[in-house]
């Protein structure tokens, strides 16, 4: 497979690098960016290729992509599988670079590009940098508990349970994510701002991200929107139960049949916010301190005042036989939705064929 590259060195634009971190509006900015990606552009954003979002990239310079859930669920499960799909990968991303062509400036956005390694983070920045004049690093960062918090519930979405994410959260780990990124830039080239602040702005954190990458008209292009949305306290609790009871991962291979659509049907179940317990916090913050330090000193970014909260609730409203008998319920439901769906898409598509085949025979 050859290599694609530019005819001549980038005199102008500049590509904008949106690595996320996770559980900081991501979701919702690539969103906006796809909806508008045509008016966008005209206006001189690019937001590259045709897809959401971006993070098939990660992929593409992964240490081990191979290990990699994604490419498991694209039934990628070897070495040489993944480093094929990985080779395809950035060949669509440099053609979709050589059309934007370097005209005005572009954005590329993928949450799961900030858990790349540092030889990750270095093979991309050679991949990007004959693509563009300037590449500017793009990051949002929340307080260490918010962000354990809200993976924990992502990963519980993802078909894990709270008694896993209790006995192991997932921490922030600022300097280990973001570090790479410097070394392969330089520290100018980062922009970092605070989901906590940004979210009591009236456009929320898609307006500081686009702060940071749009100027102009170019906003008003934008329709606002709320994409991956949390799930109550009862509603992740209810998820957990069900995972537990149909996990996921089963001899090998990852089962998904009707997890979606459960987590789309909870989202109607309201309540108090997820959390976590109180106890469960304060490892987390233990855990942040040297990495809070980092991060201030670095990027002003002050964390410290964001410690556990002492009365945190995290029980469950829904007595434990009936968490077990609503997750039966809710998989059988979930279930059966995507078989009828599948068979009513399966339908459609064999109505359009005998349509498309009696008009051919008609002419």
């Amino acid at each position: 497979m050859s290599e694609v590259l530019p005819l001549r060195a980038p005199t102008s634009g500049r590509l904008y690098l949106h690595i996320g971190m996770h559980k900081t509006g991501t979701s919702t900015v690539q969103t906006m960016m796809a909806r508008a990606r045509l008016t966008l552009r005209e206006a001189g954003l690019t937001y590259v290729g045709t897809q959401i979002n971006h993070n098939d990239l990660f992929l593409a310079f992964a240490d081990h992509p191979e290990r990699e859930h994604a490419n498991h669920k694209r039934g990628i499960h070897t070495a040489m599988q993944a480093q094929e799909a990985a080779a395809r990968t950035r060949e669509v991303y440099a053609e979709a670079l050589s059309d934007w062509g370097g005209l005005g400036s572009a954005v590329i956005s993928g949450e799961q590009l900030c858990c790349l390694s540092a030889q990750g983070v270095d093979t991309l920045a050679s991949f990007l940098q004959p693509w563009a004049r300037e590449i500017r690093i793009v990051v949002a960062t929340r307080d260490p508990i918010s962000f354990s918090t809200s993976m924990a519930q992502e990963l519980i979405k993802a078909g894990s349970t709270l008694a896993a994410e209790r006995r192991s959260p997932e921490l922030a780990r600022y300097r280990a994510r973001l570090s790479p990124y410097i070394d392969a830039f330089g520290r100018q080239a980062i922009q970092a701002f605070d989901f906590n602040l940004a979210k009591e702005r009236p456009d929320g954190p898609s307006g500081a991200f686009f702060d940071e990458v749009v100027v102009g008209s170019q906003t008003a292009a934008l329709e606002p929107c709320h994409v991956n949305e949390s799930l109550s306290l009862d509603a992740t609790h209810l998820l957990s139960a069900m995972n537990e009871r149909y996990p996921v991962f089963q001899k090998g291979r990852i089962e998904l049949a009707g997890l979606a659509t459960v987590t789309d049907l909870l989202r109607k179940l309201k309540g108090p916010g997820f959390a976590m317990p109180s106890e469960w916090q304060e490892r987390v913050w233990q855990a942040s301190r040297d990495d809070l330090d980092w991060l201030r000193q670095v990027f002003d970014i002050d964390y410290g005042a964001c410690g556990p909260a002492g009365n945190s609730a995290s029980e469950c409203s829904i007595a434990e036989v009936r968490l077990a008998e609503l997750a039966d319920c809710f998989h059988e439901a979930g279930v059966k939705i995507e078989a009828f769906l599948g068979e009513y898409i399966q339908l459609s598509r064999h109505l359009q064929a005998n349509s498309a085949s009696v008009h051919a025979e008609a002419s």
